[in-house]
């Protein structure tokens, strides 16, 4: 079996890493597996990549390229939109050669790649959908917003009111890509597969529900100790871990749903007594994906819980010592088409509390390995947050037994597998 594996990077973004784990099982199944991305970092075996300063440049180019259309917008939303229109071709890093059996397609924005040049690669389509963006008119997040069961227009985050916008046009020229092109679908979630039955963009098709691999021999408990002094965090106290790429400044992640909840929890600690001092000295809030100092030691603005910047994790290993440090792991995130932070700290044993919706309602289990508040309820994600500390002795073995049961990345790689045969027979 030789699939290709395709995708603008191999990580630290979430979907990056997932291509990885999934190219890293593929060859520990026997697979002859082969990753192209337009940004490696990782460092992997059998990696296909731009080479030479110009190629390097025009990729990184291309990202900014891609934004250029969304200055007709001055009034858009922060949130990502991708437009594909300065796009690029990653066939033409194949030199011509064609020694693989199909394409596993996986995150392809950043300008990485085109929708036309789905069609390039000659050989049958797998597409892993890791966000909203391969059925809708160019957002990855829609929010509330449900105009891609049509064709998008008036996007609320182009804060446009025109039917034929930007939105409407980016639709329909990857629809007209889309439409008469065999692809066979897969999502990590059961969630983002209604949603992508529910678009006009894939109306009829079937889809995969394949969740992400976690390594459990790198995502394991580490000794909390050890992990608290490399990460000069208080040693003793009990510590509530958030973090995601962008972490404070992407509201989709849900800091500020977070905030809300741990101002919550810290006038009801005031109110009954168990901590007397505003201070708060029994409970730390740290972060991870801030790009700050991670020396930087403040007091959340809405809380008074001591804050613990820790700065940009770029490895797996600093990852996982961040996870063995927290007493609970905190995902507030209004729409997760997996929720690869929670699983990742779910092999550490540490619990996680997050809102019963999205992806992350096929990794938690209420009150079994974790807490899922009621959507998007700061208080009662203030009270799971209790709930999970007072219970995380018992929580924590069953939320790596989860994991290793249901993520380990060999079944996922079995699954795959299964699935290209599927397709070549």
């Amino acid at each position: 079996m030789r699939p290709l594996l395709v995708g603008h990077n191999d990580g630290p973004s979430g979907a990056g890493r997932a291509v990885a784990r999934l190219h890293s099982g593929l060859l520990e199944a026997g697979a002859d597996s082969r990753l192209l991305v337009g940004h490696p970092s990782a460092g992997l075996v059998e990696t296909i990549a731009p080479r030479g300063p110009l190629a390097k440049l025009a990729a990184k180019f291309r990202g900014h390229a891609d934004q250029l259309p969304l200055r007709l917008y001055r009034k858009r939303t922060g949130s990502f939109f991708s437009t594909t229109f300065f796009s690029g071709d990653p066939t033409r890093l194949l030199s011509g050669s064609d020694d693989y059996d199909l394409v596993h397609l996986h995150w392809i924005n950043g300008g990485f790649m085109h929708p036309a040049a789905f069609r390039r690669f000659r050989k049958p389509l797998v597409w892993t959908v890791h966000d909203s963006w391969a059925f809708t008119g160019g957002c990855h997040v829609p929010g509330d917003c449900r105009r891609y069961t049509e064709n998008c227009g008036a996007c609320p985050q182009l804060a446009s009111r025109a039917n034929h916008d930007l939105s409407r046009l980016v639709w329909n020229r990857k629809h007209r890509a889309f439409k008469s092109l065999k692809i066979a679908l897969v999502t990590p979630s059961r969630w983002m597969a209604d949603c992508i039955r529910s678009s006009k963009m894939f109306a009829g098709r079937d889809v995969e529900v394949i969740p992400n691999g976690i390594d459990t021999r790198i995502y394991r408990p580490f000794s909390k100790l050890e992990a608290r002094e490399r990460l000069g965090l208080p040693i003793k106290g009990e510590i509530v871990l958030f973090g995601a790429i962008n972490a404070t400044a992407d509201r989709n992640k849900g800091y500020d749903l977070l905030e809300q909840a741990m101002a919550k929890l810290a006038a009801d600690r005031l109110q009954s007594g168990k901590n007397a001092s505003r201070k708060h000295p029994g409970l730390s809030l740290a972060v991870f994906g801030t790009n700050r100092d991670p020396r930087n030691v403040k007091k959340s603005h809405q809380s008074g819980f001591p804050l613990y910047e820790l700065g940009s994790f770029s490895d797996d290993l600093a990852l996982a010592l961040a996870y063995s440090a927290a007493d609970v792991m905190c995902v507030p995130s209004r729409q997760e088409s997996f929720g690869q932070t929670a699983a990742e700290a779910m092999a550490c044993e540490t619990p996680v509390v997050a809102f019963g919706a999205t992806g992350l309602l096929d990794i938690i289990d209420h009150q079994k390995n974790g807490y899922l508040a009621r959507p998007y309820d700061s208080i009662d994600f203030a009270a799971g947050i209790e709930w999970t500390l007072k219970n995380k002795a018992n929580l924590g073995s069953a939320a790596r037994k989860k994991i290793e049961t249901e993520f380990s990345p060999g079944d996922v790689a079995r699954r795959h597998l299964e699935l290209y045969s599927f397709l070549l027979t």
